[in-house]
């Protein structure tokens, strides 16, 4: 599979935690960006490639207008072949949708699923988060979304500050009411350069623990696929662009701090908006790579276990793929973190157990 994701990192306000390569207040500079963009896809070593995924993200994807949409979307059709099936995502900010735009993202940009940042079902902590609706709002979205796409994810975070357990139970319930086909529940976290960083405030790693913990038994018994340590959906929505990178497969990202992974070479973008753009108009396309790698065949191995690792179903070890990896693994073995089948000494079941996928990054650590 090969995946697109387009970064659009323009939106009305940045939000307290966030600390993505989005921008605020810089609308003047979105027709430029686009430019920039284009002029990146045209220049990328993946030109001409057949797409199976595409995802748009920000920022705030429905802040930016038709006529930029239908720009980049006129140019980007000319640079890759779209397989008539392709899933194609948008992020979406609940106070930002009409009518009208999601008949346009449907109809021209042939948008087939639409993923909501809510965060929390509780107004007064999505006020001190910087989110610019209510509850309510969020509902009355939902339902004009529904009326045009059968495929919506609603994003949540866990871990906000004043979050107690019974906040955390309403905002799952109310949103297992609403009956979204995929749900994806984040742990916070807090950059010291964020607004909610600078204030001080770190989240509580075993209150973070309890909620996620809440989060899997309530959304598997309400009939959700706890599918990948962060992502639940009900049977068939699993989101496609997000496995391919999950299964190691091939992927361009577009834009401001965008990542790309094509065979065994990895690269990021750079987060700095001015950089990016002043590179690009000057021909430099080396000027807005922030990381580069070429990666060995160990490292290759090793990122698809810690990436199959994150699914439900875990990795298929080889006998001599796994007398690699045993002797690193001594942490997650001994505080059960890990969970092998060897009744097929060859083809060996690599799972993370319960409570590894909360403890993940030990795991990985020491696969690493």
């Amino acid at each position: 599979m090969f995946g697109l994701y387009i970064h659009l990192p323009f939106c009305v306000s940045k939000c307290h935690y966030c600390d993505f390569p989005s921008l605020a207040g810089q609308d003047d500079l979105i027709n430029r960006y686009s430019r920039a963009l284009l002029l990146e896809a045209a220049n990328s070593r993946a030109i001409g490639r057949w797409v199976d995924t595409v995802y748009w993200g920000g920022g705030s994807p429905s802040h930016i207008s038709r006529a930029v949409f239908e720009y980049i979307w006129q140019n980007l059709v000319h640079l890759f072949y779209f397989q008539s099936e392709t899933e194609r995502t948008i992020e979406v900010n609940p106070a930002e949708i009409s009518a009208e735009k999601l008949l346009f993202w449907k109809n021209e940009l042939l948008i087939n699923r639409i993923s909501i940042g809510l965060q929390i079902a509780d107004d007064e902590i999505l006020q001190k988060i910087g989110r610019r609706y209510s509850w309510l709002d969020f509902v009355s979205t939902y339902k004009m979304v529904q009326k045009y796409f059968d495929n919506i994810n609603v994003d949540i975070i866990y871990g906000l500050p004043e979050t107690t357990e019974s906040i955390w139970t309403r905002t799952l319930k109310k949103i297992v009411d609403l009956k979204p086909t995929h749900i994806s529940a984040y742990p916070l976290e807090v950059a010291p350069e964020t607004l909610l960083g600078q204030t001080g405030f770190r989240p509580d790693e075993n209150q973070q623990a309890t909620f996620y913990q809440m989060t899997v038994d309530f959304l598997v018994a309400s009939g959700y696929r706890h599918y990948e340590i962060s992502n639940f959906a009900l049977p068939g929505y699993e989101c496609q662009h997000n496995l391919n990178y999950w299964r190691q497969g091939n992927y361009l990202g577009l834009g401001l701090g965008a990542a790309s992974f094509l065979g065994n070479l990895r690269w990021k973008n750079v987060p700095d908006l001015d950089k990016y753009l002043s590179s690009i108009e000057k021909d430099d396309f080396s000027g807005i790579i922030a990381e580069r790698e070429i990666l060995s065949l160990d490292q290759l191995f090793r990122e698809r276990i810690i990436l199959g690792l994150r699914l439900d179903n875990g990795v298929r070890l080889s006998h001599s793929e796994w007398v690699k990896l045993k002797d690193g693994l001594k942490e997650s073995r001994k505080y059960r973190l890990i969970d092998l089948n060897f009744s097929e000494p060859d083809n060996i079941q690599f799972r993370l157990t319960a409570r590894g996928k909360f403890l993940s990054n030990i795991v990985f650590q020491e696969i690493v």
